[in-house]
């Protein structure tokens, strides 16, 4: 098993990108990746379109299900703190892998428009992918782990 680490402060979506390209380049078998750091949120530019719920963790989350569709990869991305977004109840992040957004597809939802509003949470609930630990009254970072089965 190769193991490699990164750390990402960048826009969700190119984090992403650069992470599931990292997993999938990675020479062998099963691989894992871990990465932290505080990835940013582009929010919607336009007056009319409110952002949705969620925080950066969710939002690089279902990034990622868009990344890593068709792939034998998990991620899991969390906020150290426990604490993921200001909604409520509070949200640690979310498990992702690659049959993810396709079974958002085949629950009528649209994850393009949920990653351009912001609202990862709603597509990330509907997947039963929410990891929810309690505040833990710790902030070092988000931690991203990927692992790769083949």
């Amino acid at each position: 098993m190769q193991r490699v680490a990164a750390a990402v402060h960048a826009p969700c979506v190119q984090v992403a990108a650069e992470l599931a390209r990292a997993v999938m380049a990675s020479a062998g078998g099963r691989c894992a990746l871990v990465a932290f750091g505080e990835p940013t949120v582009v929010l919607p530019a336009s007056d009319d379109a409110r952002p949705g719920r969620g925080g950066r963790a969710q939002q690089l989350a279902l990034a990622l299900a868009r990344e890593l569709r068709g792939t034998w990869v998990t991620a899991l991305v969390a906020g150290t703190d426990g604490v993921d977004g200001p909604s409520l109840p509070p949200v640690a992040g979310a498990v992702v892998d690659g049959e993810s957004w396709a079974e958002l597809g085949a629950l009528g939802l649209d994850g393009d428009a949920a990653l351009a509003r912001c609202d990862a949470r709603a597509a990330l609930e509907a997947l039963g992918s929410l990891i929810i630990t309690g505040p833990t009254g710790r902030n070092h970072a988000d931690v991203m782990i990927l692992l790769r089965e083949a």
